[in-house]
């Protein structure tokens, strides 16, 4: 069984120094390249739940860094703060329709260990103090 967390060295230098950067990715390398251009294209065009919460979390505001539609194993994860191992999960009207495929993948994320969390479009719409909360409440756990 494949690790879920595979590094990705790359040098940089720097006024005559060599540094190692490292850039850790939860895909392996075949899938990332898959999943790239599909999360690159969910990024241009997100919902409006999904662009208001990711406004709301970006630049570290909850002291977390969080990611937009980042691959995850065989997944792409609306948010994704990895050093907390959290996983944000904005779900349209079409998540009514898959909750057993939900069900699948919230499964596999866990058993990577990961957090996932779970908030429909019209609670991010409505709600975003109180889901604002309830990520925090998590991220401090």
């Amino acid at each position: 069984m494949l690790s879920p967390r595979y590094m990705l060295e790359s040098t940089l230098t720097q006024r005559g120094q060599t540094m190692v950067k490292e850039e850790w990715h939860q895909s392996s390398p075949n899938k990332w390249r898959t999943l790239t251009p599909a999360a690159k294209e969910m990024r241009r065009q997100p919902t409006k739940a999904e662009d208001i919460l990711w406004k709301a979390l970006r630049n570290n505001s909850l002291d977390a860094r969080f990611r937009r539609q980042h691959p995850v194993d065989r997944f792409i994860a609306d948010l994704c703060c990895l050093k907390s191992k959290l996983i944000v999960e904005v779900d349209g009207p079409i998540h009514q329709d898959q909750i057993e495929q939900d069900q699948v993948r919230d499964l596999k994320l866990s058993q990577l260990g990961f957090r996932i969390l779970r908030f429909t479009n019209d609670q991010v719409l409505k709600e975003l103090p109180e889901v604002i909360r309830k990520i925090e409440k998590i991220l401090i756990d």
